[in-house]
């Protein structure tokens, strides 16, 4: 038998639509359906009552951890499986079929993943770790595969007696991160999980509702986010294998990462990472456990890379070696240049002025903006996002300029060569033309 629990909560416009796609898609499928109400006060609840076909469960607003625990206290002896479902989300139709044939074949296997498909502003596009789905293997190993991470509840089914052993699977205390927490304990324990491949869970970007963006307003969404599920993951493993696996490593350090993404700028609240002096502090705490082979190999860009590398309190000093210049515009008429240097220079103290070497006379550039557009500009100086405007002569236009970056904090001079504005418009117009004539063949 299969239990799919769903909770929810204010899903008035969702929670019908929700229910047609699992009575659809279990039309040939032994199943319970249990749906937790967790204190809804528009019409989720009168919805619900009007279906006969499912067990209704309700409570006072306690939040989706206790809605999902008081769910399971609530399936079935014979149940088999398990899936929770989220009141605005739907699955393949033949999610449930795919799922069962697959625990069939492993029958070893406790837990198993579906691609995740994200709705949202009526597109469709690929969760971002459905990389996984194709690899050749069916089965994860979390030593073999660290970089295989799974923290979504979408999409995951468990067999129901991993569940049965634990008296409060989803953490109370908390509200955010309780899947994932959930998911990744049960995988130091059991270090397997299974992909199948054939299904697909739909996850709706679109229910304002979500906790993915609502729990960016709470508080504990910051600091106790690191201290109540970072770094208990980091603990957890420690308490399972007497080290940090580099899976938790790796797990801890994406999700971190959320906090400074400029996409999610527009739904963070600096103000709890920036008046509460325990989040920097708890950020160096995690990051001490965070070697750094594992932010190395991230696919990020550098900056973001050289702020964990300053949590962890590296020195990296020799990045100035290598600092280019980035021109945004060049003003051919004023003969202006409208440019910022790249990401080796992150840690130039703002206390910088920046001078062009004209003959023998240093000139200082103006600072044209500082430029905004993630969490870093709040959390740490970030040289390489200031933006400048300098004039050149007709010598500078022909060739290379140098430039000094004069670090008052540090008491350093740092020099940046630049190719000359002329050379730099050749290359661009012999990449051009290059372009043109592969199209043209």
């Amino acid at each position: 038998m299969f239990s799919i629990i769903i909770t929810t909560h204010n899903s008035e416009n969702y929670i019908e639509s929700t229910l047609k796609n699992v009575f659809q898609a279990t039309e040939n499928i032994k199943c319970e359906i249990i749906v937790v109400d967790d204190g809804s006060y528009d019409n989720t609840l009168k919805i619900l009552q009007t279906y006969k076909s499912i067990q209704l469960l309700h409570q006072m607003n306690s939040g989706v951890s206790s809605a999902r625990n008081k769910g399971l206290k609530y399936i079935s002896k014979d149940s088999e499986f398990v899936t929770f479902i989220d009141d605005s989300d739907w699955v393949s139709n033949n999610f449930f079929e795919q799922s069962i044939t697959f625990f069939n074949k492993y029958k070893n296997i406790q837990m198993a993943v579906t691609p995740i498909t994200v709705v949202e502003n009526n597109n469709n596009r690929d969760h971002f770790l459905n990389y996984r789905f194709n690899k050749s293997i069916d089965i994860v190993n979390i030593f073999e595969n660290y970089n295989y991470v799974q923290f979504h509840i979408g999409g995951v089914v468990f067999r129901s007696e991993l569940l049965f052993a634990i008296e409060q699977p989803f953490d109370e205390t908390i509200n955010f991160w309780e899947d994932a927490k959930l998911i990744n304990n049960l995988l130091l324990e059991i270090q397997d999980y299974g992909l199948i491949k054939n299904a697909t869970y739909y996850y709706n970007r679109d229910d304002n509702n979500s906790l993915a963006k609502s729990a960016w307003n709470n508080k504990e969404r910051y600091s106790g986010h690191i201290e109540k599920n970072f770094l208990s993951l980091i603990n957890q493993s420690i308490q399972v294998h007497d080290f940090v696996i580099k899976y938790v490593k790796y797990v801890v350090t994406i999700h971190y990462l959320q906090f400074l993404f400029s996409h999610n700028l527009q739904y963070i609240d600096t103000k709890y990472m920036l008046e509460d002096q325990r989040f920097l502090l708890l950020s160096q705490e995690l990051f001490t456990y965070i070697d750094k082979d594992t932010i190395d190999k991230l696919h990020i860009n550098k900056r973001y890379k050289y702020f964990l590398y300053k949590l962890k309190n590296l020195d990296i000093s020799d990045e100035l070696n290598y600092i280019s210049v980035y021109i945004h515009k060049f003003k051919f008429l004023q003969t202006k240049i409208i440019f910022s240097f790249s990401e080796e220079a992150f840690n130039i103290s703002d206390n910088s002025d920046v001078y062009i070497k004209k003959h023998s006379v240093d000139q200082k550039v103006g600072l044209l903006q500082k430029y905004e557009k993630d969490t870093l500009h709040y959390l740490s100086n970030d040289f390489s996002r200031n933006i400048y405007q300098v004039k050149l002569g007709f010598r500078e236009f022909f060739h290379k300029n140098i430039f000094f970056i004069k670090d008052y904090d540090n008491n350093k001079i740092i020099q940046v060569v630049s190719d000359s504005i002329f050379k730099r418009i050749c290359k661009k117009l012999k990449l051009y033309v290059g372009r043109k004539v592969k199209i043209g063949r």
